[in-house]
């Protein structure tokens, strides 16, 4: 059983092994084995074949030598590479692929969040803009270039740097939310005037008599009965 398990935990040979080398011409051929494989530096075979390169006398003067190498690259099948003298050898491993990568459901999930999050800053701040332009700004061109502007900065980041994750988005929101505001501010620098902001007076208006309605209801309706249970009968 731990055999089995031996086998299938080992991860396979990587790089380039040199099995064996033979140098010459037929039928004068000299092992040189180790001599190639004291030439491969960083993994790799790069070299003119000569018989001074590798370090000792041809086998055949006067004639092309011949270079021989059998060969694996990454743990695979035997390769044979011939090459003559005054040739170059190039041989090399391709990288294999890193082990896959684990599934992290917590990194799962932030990720969802993180695009949640960002479709939901894109939709608001693109709407907000487009309404400044619309009805701050009584313009059709400024609203679609507001809102351009405001999402496509959010789309921008969302493509470019969802790598980092969510606390890039916690990080570099307040730069992007701060893009209307101080599109706002240097328009009123040269045109105090120019924008209409009632409509978001009125909007603030509404939300805060939404939310202060319910609230003055339910705190008068919790402290009633209290108050009447306090009084005493005349």
């Amino acid at each position: 059983m731990s055999d089995k398990k031996d086998k299938k935990s080992k991860k396979p040979d990587t790089g380039l092994e040199i099995i064996k080398a033979s140098y010459g011409v037929t039928p004068n051929f000299v092992d040189v084995t180790e001599p190639v494989k004291d030439m491969m530096k960083g993994g790799e075979l790069d070299f003119t074949v000569s018989a001074q390169g590798l370090g000792i006398l041809s086998p055949a003067p006067g004639v092309v030598n011949t270079l021989q190498i059998q060969f694996k690259t990454n743990g695979g099948r035997v390769q044979n590479l011939t090459v003559d003298d005054n040739q170059p050898v190039l041989l090399s491993a391709p990288p294999l692929d890193d082990d896959p990568p684990v599934f992290n459901p917590a990194y799962e999930f932030l990720l969802v969040l993180f695009y949640f999050v960002l479709a939901i800053c894109i939709t608001y701040f693109g709407m907000s803009g487009f309404r400044l332009g619309k009805e701050g700004f009584g313009s059709d061109i400024i609203a679609y270039l507001l809102a351009i502007l405001a999402g496509g900065s959010f789309i921008a980041f969302g493509t470019s740097g969802a790598a980092t994750g969510i606390m890039a988005l916690l990080f570099s929101s307040p730069a992007l939310i701060a893009v209307i505001p101080i599109t706002v501010f240097l328009y009123s620098l040269y045109n105090p005037a120019g924008i209409d902001f009632s409509y978001a007076l009125k909007q603030t208006t509404d939300a805060a008599a939404a939310i202060v309605k319910p609230v003055a209801e339910t705190v008068v309706a919790v402290a009633t009965p209290v108050v009447k249970a306090g009084v005493p009968a005349l």
